[in-house]
């Protein structure tokens, strides 16, 4: 009998095909870093409307949500790679060979954030980043970014 094909699939890991080990490690991070800055700027939101004593949902309120969403993943990334649940979980956005992202692959990786949301939540983003090799989201295949632990 010939020996086992050296082109055998991968084992497979919860999230589908085994891809990059490092990026595989980073998946739960990230989640745990999404929730975090989620609480936190829903925080920051719910302030913000009970301050102007406005708080049914309307068209006007999710676009207030949406630029403060944006503008906080933006001017953390932008700065230092890093969102505050980033920095909690030790993780960080650099660029694919591992270089920092630049502010031009923030802002595309950032705008992408509005189709991840469909359906709510990061649904879109979760599928696409469990069917990646190195765990990606829409904006990092398109901004050409990865997340990885801080210092790598």
């Amino acid at each position: 009998m010939p020996a086992s094909s050296p082109r055998s699939s991968p084992p497979r890991s919860r999230f589908g095909r085994r891809g990059d080990p490092a990026a595989d490690a980073v998946v739960g991070r990230r989640i745990v870093a999404g929730l975090i800055d989620l609480l936190l700027v829903t925080t920051v939101v719910v302030g913000v409307f009970r301050a102007g004593h406005d708080t049914p949902l309307t068209p006007g309120a999710s676009l207030v949500f949406s630029l403060i969403t944006l503008v906080y993943y933006f001017a953390g990334e932008a700065a230092t790679g890093q969102t505050l649940g980033k920095h909690l979980l030790g993780i960080e956005v650099r660029r694919a060979d591992g270089a920092r992202a630049d502010p031009t692959r923030i802002v595309v990786r950032t705008l992408m954030r509005l189709v991840d949301y469909i359906p709510l939540l990061y649904g879109l983003g979760l599928v696409v980043m469990g069917s990646t090799r190195r765990r990606q989201r829409l904006g990092d295949i398109f901004a050409d970014t990865v997340v990885v632990r801080r210092g790598r």
